[in-house]
């Protein structure tokens, strides 16, 4: 009795592997068959339609007759922002040059003078940065960028503390104004000690000249203050650092960001500029003005996207 059964379970076993070789088969020829018209597909494939093409509605970048190189930037990171280096660096960005005055230079700091005067400062716009200033407004007006120059010292009408709330109110004054403003540069001058706590100077050498080194301070919002446009500020400055640095490879240090927003949020196109510090001369900064207009000349007229 024993045995009879293990011969039925072998039967068995042996049935059982044959109908389902039988059933392998079968759905391999099934699935070589070709589909018939009317059977349908389980996924249906949607044909491909080539669209029409249509010309580029994207902002055009930096022009290719003003190159830009990403190795060249260099960027201090002090407050910790997140925040890619390589997609803001490829940011598509316009500016528009038009008859209207398209730049606003101010000075929150506007009595910051240098090595000349005692204690680093003056209010005779002939001895402080807005000198410095009205040489960039010069320079840009005459390559033919309108820009305006605000002259007031911002920092001896409430105090130092609160010059920035003022130099916002004067900007939000000239853009109402003049609405076709896109880019505000705060141009101030820094302050940097050596070991022995002396004012020290920020300084290259161009074509045997000294000149005061430039240094761009771009905010963020990381300070709680309402700043959306920090990345697309910082994506123009990181263009400019390396036209900069192409042009005159040492005379911009190391772009700062920081926490504070520096008003940069009023417009577009915004940046804070130190253009040397207490230990370099006025000349030395002036040399620098006329570098930096030149440069940003290049830029914008590379980023224009007025019509022709």
């Amino acid at each position: 009795m024993q045995t009879k059964s293990k011969e039925q379970l072998r039967v068995y076993r042996l049935c059982g592997l044959l109908i389902l070789m039988a059933c392998c088969f079968r759905s391999f020829a099934v699935l070589r068959e070709p589909m018939k018209e009317g059977t349908g597909e389980i996924f249906q494939r949607l044909p491909y339609i080539e669209k029409e093409k249509q010309p580029s509605t994207a902002p055009p970048t930096v022009c290719p007759t003003v190159p830009v190189d990403s190795s060249l930037v260099d960027i201090d990171n002090r407050c910790g922002a997140v925040f890619g280096e390589q997609e803001l660096f490829q940011m598509p960005l316009s500016f528009r040059i038009t008859e209207e005055p398209c730049i606003l230079i101010v000075h929150s700091h506007g009595s910051e003078a240098y090595r000349e005067k005692e204690g680093y400062r003056s209010s005779d716009p002939e001895e402080n940065v807005v000198r410095v200033g009205r040489e960039v407004a010069e320079l840009l007006n005459a390559a033919g960028i309108s820009t305006l120059h605000d002259t007031t010292l911002h920092d001896e009408t409430r105090g130092y503390d609160s010059a920035y709330q003022e130099s916002a109110k004067a900007i939000a004054d000239y853009m109402e104004e003049y609405p076709n403003i896109q880019m505000v540069i705060d141009i101030h001058r820094d302050a940097v000690e050596d070991a022995a706590g002396r004012q020290k100077a920020m300084t290259t050498l161009i074509e045997g000249q000294p000149v005061a080194k430039l240094l761009l301070v771009m905010g963020t919002d990381l300070s709680g203050q309402t700043h959306p446009n920090w990345q697309r500020n910082l994506s123009f400055a990181m263009k400019l650092q390396s036209v900069l640095r192409q042009e005159h490879k040492e005379l911009l240090r190391q772009t700062s960001l920081r926490a504070s927003r520096y008003n940069q949020h009023l417009s577009p196109f915004s940046i804070l500029l130190e253009v040397g510090s207490a230990g370099n001369s006025g000349e030395e900064a002036l040399r620098a003005a006329r570098y930096f207009a030149e440069a940003l000349s290049d830029l914008l007229f590379g980023l224009d996207a007025s019509e022709p």
